[in-house]
């Protein structure tokens, strides 16, 4: 039986914080990750890629009952 690793959620300001770090030079994505507590930097590259593609960038929050998928595959 596997374990299943509850997601984290980070706050808006947090991903805002990170990214303007990393934009403004003060480290590479590992230790712009390693000081805000993001565990993955490639999630951090994900959020550059996404402020620098002009999306609205979000705080984690649950999907609260809403459902995304109608319909199976």
């Amino acid at each position: 039986m596997s374990k299943r690793r509850k997601q984290k959620k980070y706050s808006k300001e947090l991903k805002l914080e990170a990214i303007h770090a990393y934009l403004n030079g003060e480290g590479s994505l590992r230790e712009i990750s390693k000081k805000y507590g993001i565990v993955r930097c490639e999630q951090l590259r994900r959020w550059v890629l996404w402020y620098n593609g002009h999306k609205e960038i979000k705080g984690s929050s649950c999907s609260k009952g809403k459902i995304y998928m109608t319909r199976g595959r």
